[in-house]
């Protein structure tokens, strides 16, 4: 890859990054048209609102991507079958670690649960069906373009692409959510689930595999969380 290139894919890859990082900023559309008193707002305006900046964001990434999203869709429902026992090992894999290392985290460590997975509980408990929408389809597909799609052309080698994925990944479910050290471990199950959907996504080319399987991973935890 020439340095032109690198640098057009980097730049990118910052401009999706800034995108996904104040994407929060939506939701002033509402705020403003309806002339929200953001100081007063109920726990079920709130979580309406989070879901409408993550359904603005998704229509944005749709509208960057669009030519690609259609290429990888048509790649993705081609060969299926085969896309689909490779998306789910890596899944199980990814949920493996996931799993090891949150008990790592819990028993040795003394750590509490997740502050990520708290704050989306709390959600869920306010307006459940509109958070399985937002955190069990939504979020899927924006995190998979942003964190995995973003900046899969800038690196050829497989390993480091999904590493920086990973890690990219577990630091955007941490940063701003630690109180304790302990927290910042939790890059560790969040990221190992992140370098899962990366390496099949570098394997099948296709971004709808890891979305896929992303959204059933969310979508079993929410339900669960709502039954």
């Amino acid at each position: 890859m020439d340095i032109k290139k690198l640098l057009k894919n980097v730049g990118h890859a910052i401009l999706i990054f800034l995108l996904f990082n104040y994407s929060w900023m939506f939701q002033l559309i509402p705020v403003m048209l309806f002339n929200l008193d953001v100081e007063k707002l109920s726990d079920k305006t709130g979580v309406m609102l989070t879901t409408f900046s993550s359904l603005a964001l998704a229509i944005t990434l749709f509208i960057i991507y669009r030519k690609s999203i259609i290429e990888e869709f048509k790649k993705f429902k081609n060969k299926f079958w085969d896309n689909f026992d490779i998306g789910v090992k890596c899944w199980f894999f990814g949920l493996l670690a996931m799993i090891i290392f949150n008990t790592l985290i819990v028993k040795v460590f003394s750590g509490g649960g997740a502050a990520n997975e708290e704050a989306v509980q709390e959600m869920i408990n306010v307006l459940p069906w509109l958070m399985l929408i937002n955190a069990g389809f939504l979020a899927p597909f924006n995190e998979e373009l942003v964190f995995r799609k973003s900046i899969k052309n800038i690196f050829n080698n497989k390993w480091f692409y999904a590493g920086l994925s990973g890690l990219l990944f577990g630091l955007a479910h941490v940063l701003g959510q630690t109180s304790v050290w302990t927290d910042w471990l939790y890059i560790l199950p969040y990221g190992s689930l992140g370098f899962a959907f990366a390496i099949s996504y570098h394997k099948t080319d296709s971004v709808f595999t890891p979305i896929l399987f992303h959204t059933l991973h969310n979508v079993v935890l929410i339900i669960i969380s709502i039954i």
